[in-house]
């Protein structure tokens, strides 16, 4: 005996596959009102996306634009390869004759500052000159200097002893160091 309920789903079931007129299949997107919502939800929907739309209008206005940072030409691997890349100078042109080399900050036996330097001549010729150095803590500022004389191609090194506390400095002073020709 043959089953009806049974041949009636299968049928039902075939037709909608089948594409029969009987059985017809609603496509929409979400959110897009369709025969089957109500005027009630329409309108809600509407003001939704008026909403929505007034909101990205409103902030658009309200947000600043960050300002670009960091530099306008970034460094080039020229400028990797250099010893300070902010150094205006040529690389390529060699240091003074007449200048200090290497320099330290150490603590005297008195407990005062003590700067040590090497005063350097590349010069075919001798040269005079004053090494002077300026410490300043707490806004205050304190010179000491001493005059050196260095053969032609010869180095020599200096001591200048400044009247600061070397504690006091270390906790928080800055230092400059010059050479200034005499000759």
């Amino acid at each position: 005996m043959r089953n009806t309920a049974t041949d009636r789903r299968r049928d039902h079931k075939s037709a909608a596959l089948d594409g029969d007129h009987r059985c017809r299949r609603v496509e929409r997107s979400y959110g897009e009102p369709n025969a089957y919502t109500s005027s009630r939800k329409r309108s809600a929907m509407r003001r939704r996306q008026l909403l929505g739309a007034s909101l990205s209008v409103v902030t658009v206005g309200c947000v600043d634009a960050a300002p670009p940072s960091g530099p306008r030409n970034p460094p080039t691997e020229a400028d990797a390869g250099s010893p300070d890349p902010t150094d205006p100078s040529d690389p390529d042109e060699e240091p003074p004759a007449f200048r200090i080399g290497a320099w330290d900050l150490l603590e005297g036996d008195d407990g005062r500052l003590l700067v040590t330097a090497t005063v350097i001549n590349d010069a075919p010729g001798e040269r005079s000159g004053r090494v002077v150095v300026a410490v300043t803590v707490d806004e205050e500022t304190v010179e000491a200097g001493t005059d050196v004389t260095v053969s032609a191609d010869d180095e020599s090194h200096v001591e200048l002893l400044v009247d600061v506390p070397f504690e006091r400095f270390d906790a928080g002073g800055s230092l400059t160091l010059d050479l200034h020709r005499t000759d």
